[in-house]
């Protein structure tokens, strides 16, 4: 009898943490705003740089919106005073960091707390006409 008692034990476990995931796969859903601190060399529509082969330090808005999530992955669209690109990401299986790319980059992220996560994005000079290395924290409105 003990052994059921076991093995049923398991299972309410694996249930809990089954669901425990696809709730937190969701967690992400929302608009996530905030400024991040870039360096940038040549042209870029997001910072507003125009002079090629220069190198600026900006500080710029983005605001990441996040649109849907099923399982460890979501999409969505960042946008900047001058810009708004489509981005596609992964969860990692702790569900407290991940990767997402857009059109000519790609993102990490770490999750702070339930309203607050910190994204840096970076892509380099060979892609467009500029090289873009930054980071910032961007809290859920």
């Amino acid at each position: 009898m003990s052994f059921i008692k076991y093995i049923i034990g398991i299972l309410c476990v694996i249930g809990v943490s089954t669901a425990s995931a696809a709730s937190d796969a969701t967690r992400l859903i929302g608009t996530w705003k905030g400024f991040a601190n870039v360096s940038v060399i040549g042209v870029n529509e997001h910072h507003s740089t125009k002079v090629p082969e220069h190198i600026n330090f900006i500080k710029t808005e983005i605001t990441h919106v996040i649109e849907q999530a099923e399982g460890l992955n979501f999409s969505g669209y960042l946008t900047s005073s001058n810009r708004t690109e489509k981005f596609i990401g992964a969860m990692r299986p702790g569900m407290n960091s991940g990767v997402m790319v857009d059109e000519d980059g790609s993102l990490t992220f770490d999750i702070l707390s339930d309203n607050v996560m910190v994204i840096c994005y970076s892509h380099p000079p060979s892609l467009r006409k500029s090289g873009v290395a930054g980071c910032g924290e961007f809290k859920r409105q």
